[in-house]
């Protein structure tokens, strides 16, 4: 499962030397730059898209807009500052941490700004992000390859079930077939059990009731 980032401890080479934005000189602080090294960390795999401001991430193809947060998803805003083509830049987050409340800490960058930073955000006021201001929520995104990896965790929870009820089945057969003990007679004999087979015993029941039936018969 997906790992939360808890700090800024151990920023490796996907927010620094293997990230295509400090490669072009617009690495950390920056948004764009910290998440596409977050979710290259989460899938220990390049983000297979580069470029564009926070809020153009919402149009890419690789990113869907789910109803609700999860851990490793993008949280996105529209508004902020502008860039140097005056497009306003809007901003971006990764989702660390689900509370049962509804709120959900972040972690992120800013431009210019702070180096990193977790904040816990609530719905109530639009996940607004302290001391930030111009920006509205625009929803959340996940990335094709963070879903993958929620893909591939299902598929080993539904083998682990379907290999458990065919354990359980397997189980409740065996315990429904009749024992060979249970087709035997018990036969005492000096006060120890002795099993003889039903089909053996046979002959000897048959000469048993011959004898009685000639007994009561008087025949000699």
């Amino acid at each position: 499962m997906i790992t939360e980032r808890r700090t800024d401890d151990n920023l490796g080479d996907w927010y620094y030397s293997a990230n295509p934005y400090f490669q072009r000189g617009y690495g950390l602080p920056n948004c764009t730059a910290y998440v596409w090294g977050r979710l290259s960390e989460i899938c220990n795999a390049h983000v297979t898209f580069y470029g564009g401001n926070a809020i153009m991430w919402a149009s890419r193809l690789e990113m869907k807009q789910i109803p609700s947060p999860k851990v490793g998803s993008c949280i996105i805003y529209s508004g902020g500052i502008t860039d140097s083509y005056g497009r306003l830049c809007g901003h971006i987050g990764v989702v660390e941490h689900c509370y049962e409340d509804g709120s959900i800490d972040v972690s992120m960058s800013s431009f210019g700004g702070y180096m990193w930073r977790l904040y816990r955000l609530n719905p109530s006021d639009s996940y607004h992000i302290p001391d930030s201001y111009g920006l509205s929520f625009v929803g959340f995104f996940m990335y094709d390859g963070v879903q993958a990896i929620y893909d591939q965790e299902a598929r080993i929870q539904q083998e682990k079930k379907e290999k458990a009820e065919q354990e359980l089945q397997k189980s409740v057969e065996l315990r429904s077939i009749q024992t060979v003990d249970d087709l035997l007679i018990p036969y005492y004999k000096e006060r120890k059990p002795v099993y003889i087979n039903s089909i053996d015993a046979l002959p000897m029941v048959i000469c048993i009731g011959l004898l009685l039936i000639k007994k009561l018969l008087n025949i000699r």
